[in-house]
């Protein structure tokens, strides 16, 4: 997500290790802190990670990286730790970027830092919003960064409920550049009240890409995504995922959990949406509905009904000038919210489809128990991969199926089960290589990889059982953090467990989250983030 994380542990930190920042007295909308240390001035190879995915493709693989290995990896050593404690608290809910010297993050209270990326020292801390602002799923801060070196920017997703933002810092100070207007509001529409973000934003091309969720126990919720000019923040385009006219027969939902992907070359983004809901509106022709069959007569249809664009992986335009910009092109359906199709079309559903799990009362948008749904979200973010028949769009899904789509006509190539479907799986993004795609596959905890085909290569178990935290590799080694805290390196060619060190011996404190917190490689480190922790280890 950065993913998408519904279940959150919160730990409360106490204490800290000898690199945590004092900072708890800044004031919101005060200058960033001064800071001696600067960004690390000596560039030791190994490449960057500016953004969630390494890459615009989302790749989440450090193709320069070259001194850590399948035969090394177990000698690695923390370099330096830093912890979020005293810095106003928090959690890090995401893959750290590390760009031009430094390490880029956010805590879900709001702070935005960057440490030096050799030793750890604060090099600027800015609180964009208050902790007590009232924040959606997962925190204030909780898609990662994206870093434009060339414009010397770092781009930041503030979760605000109601009335999410973005904004651009100065990467070398901290210093605010621009604030957007909320990507969604009430100026917008009432479903605005409850809107929120959890992805990271993607830059390419002097334009920024972002989408936000509705919230799913609320009658109003509506997902989307903005496109915002990199220069000023402005809005170019602002897209909702189910159309007007849509909306307007009572589809809700669609929201937008994952970080896009991106082709430059062809223009267009890609993600996955999430959140189907509501019921046919007073009025509406049940006949077009199919979940409406079996209705009773003389009573209106109750069954939760599901767009096409949700629980979907969307093809958007991001090349055109407005009002073509931002508009859907293409669509893959993934599976239905009861992941066998046509479970939903009985009586059952269509006479009590309202009925439902987790809210009180008619929530609208929760799980309907009658429809048999189960909350199949596409939560993972996307890999644009180069398979044997061009470009394809993969992504894994909320049911456990990892889909691989044909970029160029969003038809199915393949699709292969790394997991079992669940409400609280399957969200962890994955990452993809030259030779194959790597991901925690839930519940259970088994750490697998697929072939460029949809073959299975191996499968290791991890055995956290739920697993939001993503997957990253590098020179042959597949990475992921898991909910007790360790980080955990398999061969990337045989699944063989190489790596497995707890983050607590090295900070001096438990760690043990349930989070979207993932691996950075680079400069011939690797940067685990956990909890309020952010360790950086080396040979």
């Amino acid at each position: 997500m950065a993913g998408r994380t519904r279940i959150r542990a919160r730990l409360a930190l106490t204490a800290v290790t000898g690199l945590a920042l004092t900072v708890s007295g800044l004031a919101v909308g005060a200058p960033p802190t001064s800071a001696a240390p600067a960004c690390a001035s000596v560039d030791p190879g190994g490449g960057s990670w500016p953004s969630y995915g390494h890459d615009l493709s989302n790749s989440r693989t450090q193709d320069q990286e070259s001194s850590i290995g399948a035969a090394n990896v177990a000698s690695l050593k923390a370099h330096w730790s830093f912890s979020t404690a005293a810095g106003g608290g928090g959690t890090v809910q995401t893959t750290p970027a590390v760009a031009d010297g430094c390490v880029f993050f956010g805590t879900s209270s709001g702070r935005m830092l960057a440490l030096n990326a050799d030793t750890g020292a604060v090099v600027w801390s800015v609180q964009l919003v208050s902790p007590s602002t009232p924040a959606g799923l997962g925190g204030l801060l909780v898609g990662a960064p994206a870093v434009d070196s060339a414009a010397h920017r770092v781009i930041v997703a503030v979760d605000q409920t109601g009335g999410p933002f973005v904004v651009s810092l100065d990467e070398l100070t901290g210093a605010t550049q621009w604030t957007s207007l909320p990507v969604d509001s009430v100026t917008d529409g009432p479903w605005g009240a409850v809107s929120g973000d959890n992805a990271g934003p993607t830059v390419a091309n002097g334009k920024v890409f972002l989408g936000f969720y509705g919230s799913e126990f609320t009658a109003d919720a509506r997902g989307g995504f903005v496109i915002l000019d990199e220069a000023t923040g402005s809005r170019l385009a602002h897209t909702y995922i189910i159309p007007d006219a849509d909306y307007a027969l009572g589809y809700r939902g669609a929201s937008v959990w994952a970080t896009a992907a991106i082709d430059p070359v062809g223009g267009y983004a890609y993600v996955g949406t999430g959140n189907p809901g509501g019921h046919p509106a007073p009025g509406a022709d049940p006949s077009q509905f199919p979940q409406c069959v079996g209705t009773l007569p003389g009573q209106p249809c109750n069954a939760a009904i599901e767009h096409p664009n949700s629980d979907a992986i969307l093809k958007i335009d991001f090349h055109s000038a407005p009002p073509l910009l931002g508009t859907i092109v293409g669509v893959y359906k993934g599976n239905p919210e009861n992941y066998a199709g046509g479970l939903d079309r009985q009586p059952a559903c269509a006479n009590a489809g309202n009925v439902e799990a987790g809210v009180g009362g008619d929530g609208v948008n929760g799980w309907s128990v009658a429809c048999l749904q189960l909350d199949l979200d596409f939560g993972a973010s996307p890999n644009l991969i180069v398979g044997p028949g061009g470009l394809v769009v993969g992504e894994l899904q909320k049911s456990g199926v990892y889909h691989a789509v044909d970029a160029a006509t969003m038809n199915k190539s393949w699709t292969t089960p790394i997991g079992g479907p669940c409400a609280a799986c399957n969200a962890a993004s994955t990452a993809s290589d030259a030779n194959g795609i790597y991901g925690e596959g839930a519940p259970g905890g088994i750490m697998v990889s697929l072939g460029l085909t949809g073959a299975y290569r191996w499968g290791t178990p991890v055995g956290d059982g739920v697993h939001y935290e993503s997957t990253s590799t590098a020179n042959g080694v597949a990475y992921t953090v898991d909910n007790a805290g360790f980080l955990d390196a398999f061969d990337a060619g045989t699944g063989a467990p190489v790596l497995k060190h707890p983050l607590a011996g090295d900070v001096g404190q438990p760690v043990s989250d349930v989070s979207s917190a993932g691996v950075a490689i680079a400069r011939h480190t690797v940067y685990a983030a956990e909890a309020g922790y952010v360790v950086a280890y080396g040979l």
